[in-house]
């Protein structure tokens, strides 16, 4: 008699073997082109439903992808599923052609469709307890359209459940062999191999349809009876002290539990968050699951729904803590801005650097406005990228208003200077006028030559002051003052030519005296 260990190892190998390779009797039936359309469907609504969030989209558009995000694919026909993949081609199309329309750059938006994949994926695979390959990652990274995107999001899909099913094998050895796991991986066993069953027995009749072999036929039932006998022995596995059995009908009150656990979990979020629709399509979701676990008992269907459900609210959950933190950094940026107005209205500020700064705070206020829009309707990734240039607008602004305020500094210093000059050329003038009747007329035309040029160059300083520009002022300033200098020595040598004549007059009388 063939022992339990052995049956459930079998099975487990098995169920692994389905749910990850197309095994030679599979190749003949359509199985294993249900599971890659599935995987298809389930990638094409991560990167729509993550689209919708990231890009401002026409009701329209919006319409379509809601409408393919509303399907449940655990439980979609074939035809249901071709019509997701299909239908999720046409977006991508539409969305492209939006986006050049838009002038919206296409790379950025896809890039943020890469980030968001790698984290779902990331939180997907914690969930399962297990790693994503690089060489998944590399393809998405690599993607260079939203194509080729959802081809590497459907081979990731295809890999992550490859590995969930061998996952489950290593849990179920565990739990044969005295090891205590935790009861959500031997529920993950118990439903890679009811699913293993349900397909197990479509490929037998379909064989059987189709004239197929008698050694395949045969393959088929062996493998069945050995996977119907570990689904048995699972149901009767303990899996906690307390010695309490895997049976339906505690399975499907567990189910229930967790539906109303993740329900009450929704309407807190859709306390805070009303406008969020998000959570409305979950909780649809999960009043659905409810009453088929209601009307129909637990199947792996919806023990897969159920899994994906509470991924996709913990995502959510994260996401609307981003929210909350980007809301924050919106009041801490507004505030900035006042800071910013306040500083540039007490501040002497060029014209052209005042308008320059005015400008860029507007057009942060701007952008801030736009993010609280992108975060009423959910979409975290446009807001942050929102907040993102209107935070690098406010550290421009931030930086010219420094650069005004050194400006400033300088200026003061080159009106003090300008005013010295402006008391020292007044000096001269009038020490000039006091003496010009005696200064020989040559000399007097270039002193006053001197003079007005001084003048002049002290009147083009005091207008380049004026209007902020602290460099030329200080080049002509230092020009002037050379110029002035000149101009004193000029004036001093000819005060004392007169000084030296008067003396040379009075020695010239005592003498004829």
């Amino acid at each position: 008699m063939v022992s339990t260990r052995a049956v459930l190892v079998a099975a487990a190998l098995l169920a692994a073997l389905l749910v990850t390779v197309a095994a030679p009797m599979l190749e003949a039936s359509s199985v294993d082109e249900r599971a890659k359309l599935e995987a298809k469907a389930r990638a094409a609504q991560l990167l729509l439903e993550r689209l919708s969030e990231s890009v401002k989209l026409p009701d329209e558009l919006r319409d379509k992808i809601d409408a393919i995000l509303a399907v449940n694919v655990s439980e979609a026909n074939t035809t249901t599923l071709e019509w997701i993949v299909s239908e999720a081609h046409r977006v991508f199309t539409e969305v492209r052609q939006l986006l050049n329309t838009t002038g919206e750059e296409a790379g950025v938006v896809l890039e943020r469709l890469k980030t968001v994949v790698l984290e779902r994926l990331e939180m997907i695979s914690e969930r399962l307890g297990i790693r994503i390959p690089d060489d998944v990652k590399a393809r998405i990274v690599k993607a260079s359209s939203l194509e080729e995107l959802f081809e590497a999001t459907t081979e990731a899909h295809e890999e992550i459940l490859e590995a969930a099913a061998e996952h489950a094998l290593n849990a179920t050895v565990e739990v044969l062999e005295g090891t205590r796991v935790e009861e959500k991986a031997l529920r993950a066993t118990y439903r890679v191999v009811s699913k293993a069953v349900a397909v197990l027995e479509r490929v037998y009749k379909l064989l059987e349809e189709r004239g197929a072999s008698p050694e395949a036929i045969e393959a088929v039932r062996t493998a069945l009876q050995h996977l119907i006998k570990a689904k048995e022995a699972l149901a009767n596995v303990t899996i906690n002290a307390t010695g309490g059995a895997l049976n339906e009908t505690r399975l499907a009150e567990r189910i229930l539990e967790e539906i109303g656990e993740l329900r009450d979990e929704l309407h807190e979020l859709k306390d805070r968050y009303p406008n969020v629709t998000a959570i409305d399509r979950l909780l649809e979701r999960l009043d659905r699951l409810e009453k088929s676990v209601l009307e129909k008992g637990v199947t792996a269907a919806t023990l897969a729904e159920l899994r994906e459900i509470k991924v996709k609210v913990k995502l959510l959950e994260r996401t609307l803590d981003r929210i909350d933190e980007l809301r924050e950094e919106i009041s801490e940026l507004r505030a900035k801005i006042e800071e910013l107005r306040a500083k540039l209205n007490a501040t002497d500020a060029p014209e052209r650097y005042r308008a320059r700064i005015q400008q860029l705070l507007d057009h942060a206020e701007h952008l801030l406005m736009k993010a609280e829009d992108e975060l009423e309707r959910g979409a975290v990734l446009a807001a942050a990228e929102l907040i993102g240039r209107a935070r690098e607008a406010l550290k421009l602004a931030e930086k010219l208003l420094e650069k005004v305020e050194r400006i400033s500094e300088e200026l003061d210093e080159l009106r003090k200077e300008l005013e010295e000059l402006q008391a020292k050329l007044q000096d001269i003038r009038a020490k000039l006028e006091q003496v010009i009747d005696e200064v020989p007329e040559r000399v007097a035309k270039m002193l006053e030559r001197m003079l007005s040029k001084a003048e002049s160059m002290l009147g083009d300083a005091q207008r380049l002051i004026e209007e902020g520009k602290a460099v030329e002022a200080k080049k002509l300033l230092a020009a002037a003052h050379r110029l002035v200098d000149r101009l004193e020595d000029a004036l001093d040598h000819a005060l004392n030519h007169i000084e030296h004549h008067k003396e040379h007059h009075e020695e010239h009388h005592k003498e004829h005296d």
